[in-house]
């Protein structure tokens, strides 16, 4: 919002330099972003946010400066002359649809001349930011930058009539297949979701969007119907957006134009189209408001307005505050405010607050150190079970990434994961983002196509976040906490101690490193099932139990869904974390001791049958071991002409320590020895 000086002085006394009134205005919440000079004149464009419609109009920021100057507010004064003609004898208007259009009100100005507005208003239009085209437009123009409420005018010759004489303005949605040709000459469609200003004959404007070139007002004008109204924010974004109409008008729609100054807007422009184009205003305003808004009352409490902002302001103090942008103190205990329907942003007694903050100066705010204890501080269990969980994860070599919330239908059927409900967005900002991610699995795939086009085609990744499912009988979703993990092609750098062709991605390596993640966070030995899932490989899919419970899927890429985003043999997981956290341990992990006495290290070769299972030796093992077997790792599986056929070697890394003393080589050895008959008897092992 451009805001000349020269103009907003009509208003408001301002004494003060641009650069410090910029800076004043900044501490109100209207964020100056530029000051600069045009002509003789100095502008402040100031960028005002969604919820503060009121202020895109040179009165709403002149009620700000009053606010924190103690000056009046000088509002326009507007007197009309009107004829004896009744407006209702020119005009019928008949609202369709309430819910997108609760309030429109006709003005008729009869005998207007169409011609340049006067200097003083094209400079002001001009600094404003808007191009002068003829006087007629111009007010509209000029009231809605002063008031903010956008005006349109018709001629009214070109509007069609009802079954009497007066001309019929019917503000309803558009039909099925009907299509309106705007001011800017372009033939537009219309959807049934558009908000439309229409006559007996067809659609004649896009209601808040932009006129109809069949009624436009030209040098042949000389009655004008002049429309002030309120329309709905949402709708009118959506018809904007979907047109690609934005303009100064739509951006106040969609920010909220108070309807109770509809009147007041049209009374202004008529009486300057009275002044300066010549024209006679018809007596009275055809003036629709079926269900007038009423003003919200909000109640304010003194001493928790002080808690909040840590000051010691009197009841007194705080009315005259809010009395300086138009609060109405109502003198109730505690005290309720009577709102003014510019402000639909004041909805809770915390919103008074804050405009009791703004106003008394942020500045003005003590400063406090804080005390007592924050009952909500640091980490929550999740928020430090999901930090032990990246650590895990960065620790196995994989790289977090983050990817968006919201996705696209397309994007799910390529992850062949079509049959899956999801939440759709009403207002999609893109045809990339219009529904909420059910799995992570379609943005992992999509970082790792995205990776593979430019020619990175090794990577080992994980995404830690929410997916949003719909639960029976509940409009809202289950958000849960899901982890996805993507392998694709080597990882060395992960793995600084294997050759390059021991970290290649495959089912085992990311079947271990979700293992590793397990126990990392202390989750008991998990459960591995056969499954089926449609983004994955038939017979390379496994299904995680954990407490009995499915947490998720493992897998290799079905190759039609690795083709689709041009990927070499890649391997996802998706585990349900919820699960994960509901099988962790709630009290803390017990701590051994450091040993007080060192360790004696053997290794063991077992020449065992090809049948015989890993597991099942070093179980052997740790049986036979006694106590002073601490640890028993299997770091070696060889096979080879040097063994006899149908058979492997397996072998392992044995610690063995005692508590209470150091152990002598003999014990070790007797230990060794019972092992090496162990393996014997029940394995039918020797020793390599």
């Amino acid at each position: 919002m451009r805001i000349p000086l020269d103009w907003l002085r009509d208003y408001v006394e301002v004494t003060l330099p641009a650069n410090e009134l910029a800076e004043r205005l900044n501490m109100l919440g209207l964020s100056p972003e530029s000051v600069e000079t045009v002509g003789d004149d100095t502008v402040i464009q100031l960028e005002v946010t969604s919820n503060r419609g009121d202020c895109l109009s040179l009165v709403g920021v002149a009620r700000e400066v009053a606010a924190f100057t103690g000056a009046a507010l000088r509002a326009p004064t507007v007197a009309v002359t009107e004829s004896d003609e009744a407006a209702s004898t020119a005009v019928v208007v008949d609202i369709a649809d309430l819910d997108l259009c609760p309030r429109y009100a006709a003005r008729i100005i009869r005998g207007v001349r169409l011609g340049q507005s006067p200097d003083w208003m094209q400079r002001r239009l001009n600094a404003a930011g808007m191009r002068p085209i003829n006087n007629i437009v111009d007010i509209t123009n000029y009231v809605m930058l002063e008031l903010g409420q956008p005006l349109h005018a018709f001629d009214l010759a070109r509007v069609a009539t009802g079954a009497g004489t007066p001309a019929h303005i019917i503000v309803r949605r558009a039909r099925a297949g009907e299509r309106l040709t705007t001011l800017d000459g372009q033939e537009r469609a219309l959807t049934p979701d558009m908000l439309l200003i229409a006559d007996p004959s067809g659609p004649i404007a896009l209601a808040g969007v932009m006129g109809g070139l069949a009624t436009e007002v030209t040098d042949a004008t000389r009655d004008i119907l002049l429309e002030a109204a309120h329309f709905e924010p949402a709708n009118n974004r959506r018809t904007a957006k979907a047109l690609a109409l934005p303009s100064e008008a739509t951006r106040r729609f969609q920010r909220f134009v108070d309807p109770t100054g509809v009147g007041r807007a049209a009374d202004r422009a008529a009486q300057l189209m009275a002044e300066l184009a010549g024209g006679r205003v018809a007596r009275g305003v055809v003036d629709e408001y079926p269900q007038p808004l009423e003003p919200r009352v909000i109640a304010l409490r003194t001493d928790r307005c002080n808690e909040l902002l840590g000051t010691s302001l009197s009841a007194a103090e705080i009315e005259r505050l809010l009395a300086s942008i138009g609060l109405e103190a109502l003198h109730t205990l505690p005290s309720d405010f009577r709102i003014p329907t510019r402000r639909p942003d004041l909805t809770r007694e915390i919103d008074l607050v804050e405009e009791v903050a703004r106003l008394h100066g942020f500045d003005r705010i003590p400063s406090v150190l804080l005390t007592g204890v924050a009952a909500h501080a640091g980490e929550n269990r999740a928020m430090r079970l999901e930090r032990r969980a990246r650590n895990a994860l960065q620790g196995a070599g994989l790289n977090e990434v983050c990817t968006f919330s919201l996705t696209n239908a397309a994007a799910v059927g390529r992850a062949a994961l079509l049959d899956v409900a999801a939440f759709v967005a009403r207002n999609p900002l893109s045809t990339d983002a219009t529904q909420l991610r059910t799995s992570l699995l379609p943005g992992m795939l999509e970082v790792l196509g995205n990776n593979a086009r430019v020619g990175v085609r090794e990577a080992w990744l994980f995404e830690l976040a929410r997916v949003y499912r719909p639960r029976e009988n509940d409009d809202l979703a289950d958000e849960r906490r899901t982890l996805s993990l993507a392998l694709t092609g080597g990882n060395s750098n992960g793995r600084w101690n294997l050759p390059s062709e021991a970290a290649r991605a495959d089912f085992f390596v990311l079947k271990g490193i979700v293992e590793e993640l397990l126990a990392a966070l202390r989750v008991d030995p998990a459960q591995w099932e056969a499954a089926e899932h449609p983004t994955l490989h038939a017979g390379r899919c496994a299904r995680l139990m954990v407490a009995g419970r499915a947490a998720g899927f493992i897998g290799e890429v079905r190759r039609e869904v690795a083709e689709r985003f041009d990927l070499d043999p890649s391997y996802l997981a998706e585990i349900d974390f919820e699960v994960l956290m509901a099988a962790i341990p709630s009290s803390p992990p017990g701590h051994v001791p450091l040993p007080r006495f060192p360790a004696l290290l053997r290794d063991l070769a077992l020449v065992v049958d090809d049948t015989v299972s890993a597991a099942a030796a070093e179980a052997v093992l740790r049986a036979a071991g006694g106590a002073s077997l601490r640890s028993v790792e299997l770091f070696d599986v060889f096979t080879g002409d040097t063994l006899p056929s149908g058979t492997k070697s397996l072998a392992f890394a044995l610690t063995f320590r005692a508590e209470e003393r150091t152990l002598t080589d003999s014990e070790v050895e007797a230990a060794m020895t019972a092992l090496r008959q162990a393996a014997a008897t029940q394995l039918g092992a020797r020793q390599r």
